[in-house]
């Protein structure tokens, strides 16, 4: 687990039984927040349920009337929104505590989430939502610009965008542009990418006809990707 991942812990106190004549009998008690959000990610970890893990497990604390925790009540773990669960103490543990590991799909987004409940009280289930951010970013492509023919010192705008190893839109890229042939000039040599992993800069063609190269490059990733954008600057 990559211990940059902004953790979930939530201490879901909301079930409680009495165990009398043999069977038990529900009571409710709220729903603490004790650390994090309802954001987490990168989409490489996960929310984890060992406590020698960085990240945070999703736990379900079951008490009785008294508020006592219960041990040996089993506890159904289900996972909803494209994720996975694993219940790493689905029955639990002498502090009343059932914990479950939970996994993202490849795709940084909301609606994840994961459902706990336990059958034999008839209570409502505990609802865990969770959103996902991108991993880190890996690669970079060109989007907008590339191939064009165009008149001898006009402009054009090119745009690349970086993404995660799953393909998703990555923001906070910085990419350095430089011209490699041609001439001209570009509007800025180092920009930034948004919300949609998108970075964008204007390039104004050399006087002379002919194809004419513009880099960018994304230095702070892995292996520094770089991409080469390529206008043809047409005779008059």
């Amino acid at each position: 687990m990559r211990s940059h991942a902004l953790a979930l812990s939530i201490l879901a106190g909301v079930v409680g039984a009495d165990c009398e004549r043999g069977s038990l009998e529900p009571a409710v008690f709220g729903l603490t927040l004790v650390a994090g959000s309802r954001s987490i990610g990168p989409l490489t970890d996960s929310v984890y349920g060992t406590l020698r893990e960085t990240e945070h497990p999703l736990i379900v604390l079951v008490l009785d009337r008294a508020g006592t925790p219960m041990p040996g009540v089993p506890v159904t773990w289900a996972a909803f929104g494209g994720g996975t669960v694993r219940p790493i103490m689905p029955v639990t543990d002498a502090g009343g505590e059932s914990i479950a590991e939970y996994t993202f799909g490849g795709e940084a987004r909301g609606g994840y989430g994961a459902v706990a409940s336990i059958e034999a009280l008839g209570a409502e289930p505990i609802v865990f939502e969770l959103r996902a951010h991108a991993a880190t970013p890996t690669q970079i492509e060109k989007t907008g610009g590339d191939g064009l023919s165009l008149p001898p010192a006009a402009q054009v705008v090119y745009t690349v965008t970086a993404r995660d190893s799953y393909g998703n839109p990555t923001r906070g890229v910085r990419i350095e542009w430089s011209v490699t042939s041609g001439g001209g000039s570009l509007s800025r040599s180092t920009t930034y990418t948004g919300r949609d992993g998108r970075a964008e800069v204007t390039r104004t063609l050399g006087v002379a006809p002919g194809d004419q190269a513009t880099t960018a490059t994304a230095p702070a990733l892995r292996g520094a990707p770089a991409v080469t954008f390529t206008t043809t600057a047409r005779s008059p």
